[in-house]
């Protein structure tokens, strides 16, 4: 059996694998046994919203060590961690032992503590413009380089998995809430990111101003945003407009 042929029995088998869970439970179970079957002994999931733009919430699960990961969330460190992209449209896939800053940087250093050691990370973007990260690690044995694509393609498919089976299950806590904009506020949204004020805005519609500033509050109410550039930021921020 050639590689190409192994990797899509494989993708079917886990995807069937996957349809059936139906807890959070029972997915993070099935990402750790494609985790061991990798090789490596843990794995943590991370999801940063794309919005608000400073202190964004970050969850993570995973079987690392629980105080780890508590330590990890407390002490703000994705914030930090140099295995993550550090810009919203980066995409990244890192082997820990083959970037000297990451082994020598102190957050690594902390991690050997709980047998984190030797691993990889993927970032990508999710369809709702959040940061996806899963990190996968063992106590030692360094990665083959030979086995790097592979690691990378499952990786990204177990991202895909999870990020399916986290919003068929409606896990709040890992979806950025959806924001549903009718097609006038779309495009006063649009103006307004363009830079044009309530009365241009009422030219260009054909509208009166007092209905456009009606559909800004409508449209701030939505984002919970306290000003119009706020919310059009935002929109823009989670591919809205």
């Amino acid at each position: 059996m050639d590689k190409n042929t192994g990797f899509i029995n494989w993708w079917l088998s886990v995807n069937a694998a996957f349809s059936s869970c139906t807890t959070n439970n029972e997915v993070i179970k099935k990402v750790s046994l494609e985790i061991n079957k990798l090789g490596f002994d843990n794995f943590a999931y991370g999801k940063k919203q794309a919005v608000p733009f400073s202190r964004s919430k970050v969850y993570i699960f995973g079987t690392y060590p629980e105080a780890w990961l508590k330590r990890y969330q407390d002490k703000h460190y994705c914030q930090q961690d140099p295995s993550i992209a550090s810009r919203a449209s980066d995409q990244q896939f890192v082997i820990w032992q083959d970037d000297h800053h990451i082994k020598t940087h102190f957050i690594f250093e902390e991690a050997r503590e709980w047998g984190i050691n030797i691993g990889a990370t993927l970032t990508l973007r999710s369809m709702d413009h959040s940061l996806c990260m899963l990190g996968v690690s063992r106590s030692d044995a360094l990665i083959n380089p030979d086995d790097k694509l592979m690691l990378k393609l499952k990786m990204r498919c177990l991202i895909e998995l999870i990020e399916e089976n986290s919003v068929k299950e409606g896990l709040d806590s890992l979806c950025q809430n959806e924001i549903n904009l009718n097609n006038r506020e779309e495009e006063i949204l649009r103006w307004i990111a363009d830079g044009k004020c309530s009365s241009a805005i009422s030219d260009i519609l054909g509208i009166s101003e007092n209905t456009v500033n009606y559909h800004i509050k409508n449209i701030q109410k939505k984002f919970g945003s306290t000003n119009r550039t706020l919310a059009a930021a935002y929109s823009a921020a989670l591919g809205i407009i």
